[in-house]
């Protein structure tokens, strides 16, 4: 007998999707295989331990949009901050928390990406959180912590995975800046005056000034001094202004001067540059010495008279004049007069006297000329003359005859006069 054995052999390959939280562990594979005709049946099994859990993961991103910070940076300017969670996994991730510490209490607003709203990031989704944060003064002096720039870093989890960090960077720019402006009341004088200096100091940059330091200096020719300044602050916030006066007494000696009155001043800070601002107030020179001459005579008659004259020197001016000397033409210096220095205002009296000569009669008048001359700092001298005519009268006798129509001597009742109707110089003589 002859036995005929036909085999058949049938390879199945099965492949099992383990889904969501299959990490590792053995199942139990139980296959059956059972011919048509229940002619035989196979029964096998084994521990499948080969099982791999589906990849989780993600990418995140944080992104600043700084378009509409200002230029340069001040404090209020808004960054807009985006944060993007991509799975890029296979398994959907749930609960995702976001900590951002610049933020503050500032909220971070969902978006967009939950395709199906099943409240997961499911593979190949990329949710999308937004939020908002407001530049402080604080920022900019510090120049973004001494980097230039806000650095800031998110932290991003879920209930899956484990935090990330992602990190943006925003520009912070300075421009530290500080200005002063000077003025003054007055810009020209010509007597002695107290001016009055106002001085503002402004911020005007976007940084917080500290340690303010104010110089102000007045000068006039070669002269310089320090002006003293009362409540000059030593800090100046962003914007402000601070407002200082200061008063400076012109005396005589400067207006002698005339020079011009420059007020300097210089401000600095930590942080800013050196500003500076001048005023100046001009001085008007007007030097002027007079002089009044007087006699107390209008005539004069015979040799030997005397004529008194009188002389007032005065400083008509508004500047000191020293070296004063009065000089008459016919006297020569008149040293009552002389004087080192003469103020505004001020004014010598002096006299001086002459005995008339026969030239003097021979001439018929006197005219003596008084001037004074002096000497000033500063601008020129106008010396102003004066002179005074005394004219001569000559005796001039005119006898009119006179006729009496009787004359009794001897009775002493009658008594006539040669001298009746006469005149001396248009003066009657019989008085």
């Amino acid at each position: 007998m002859e036995l005929l054995c036909k085999l058949s052999f049938f390879l199945y390959l099965v492949t099992l999707t383990v889904a969501n939280a299959l990490e590792s562990s053995d199942y139990k594979n139980i296959a059956t295989i059972q011919s048509s005709n229940n002619e035989f049946e196979v029964n096998f099994s084994d521990n499948a331990s080969d099982v791999t859990a589906l990849p989780k993961g993600m990418a995140i991103s944080k992104t600043a949009d700084d378009s509409q910070l200002s230029s340069p940076t001040k404090a209020g300017d808004v960054v807009t901050y985006q944060f993007a969670i991509d799975n890029i996994g296979l398994v959907p991730l749930t609960s995702p928390t976001i900590t951002d510490p610049l933020l503050g209490s500032n909220p971070i607003s969902y978006l967009s990406g939950d395709a199906n709203n099943d409240g997961s990031i499911d593979a190949d989704e990329t949710w999308l959180y937004q939020a908002t944060y407001s530049i402080t003064q604080n920022d900019i002096d510090s120049n973004g912590g001494g980097d230039g720039d806000i650095d800031n870093e998110v932290t991003i989890a879920t209930a899956e995975l484990s935090a990330m960090q992602a990190t943006a960077v925003v520009s912070i720019e300075q421009f530290p800046s500080l200005s002063v402006e000077k003025s003054v009341d007055l810009t020209t004088i010509n007597a002695p005056e107290t001016l009055t200096y106002t001085i503002v100091l402004a911020n005007d940059g976007n940084v917080s000034l500290s340690g303010l330091n104010v110089v102000d200096v007045l000068s006039q020719g070669s002269n310089t001094s320090a002006l003293t300044l009362e409540a000059v602050p030593s800090e100046l916030s962003v914007g402000s202004t601070a407002v200082i006066t200061a008063s400076y007494f012109v005396d005589q000696i400067q207006i002698d001067n005339g020079a011009d009155i420059i007020n300097a001043i210089t401000a600095e800070s930590v942080e800013a540059a050196i500003a500076t601002d001048s005023v100046s107030t001009t001085i008007q020179v007007t030097p002027i010495l007079t002089v009044v001459k007087t006699a107390n005579l209008t005539t004069y008659a015979y040799i030997g008279q005397t004529i008194e004259y009188q002389y007032i020197v005065t400083n008509s001016g508004n500047v000191t004049i020293s070296d004063v000397v009065l000089t008459d033409d016919k006297l020569g210096v008149i040293s009552g007069c002389s004087s080192d220095k003469l103020l505004p205002n001020g004014s010598v009296t002096c006299t001086a006297s002459h005995s008339i000569t026969q030239q003097d009669i021979s001439n018929g008048a006197l005219t003596n000329l008084a001037t004074s001359s002096g000497a000033v700092i500063s601008g020129t001298l106008a010396n102003i003359t004066d002179s005074v005519t005394v004219n001569y009268l000559a005796h001039v006798i005119d006898a009119v005859d006179n006729s009496y129509t009787a004359i009794n001597g001897a009775e002493g009742t009658t008594t006539a006069s040669i001298l009746d109707n006469d005149t001396l110089n248009g003066s009657a003589l019989n008085t």
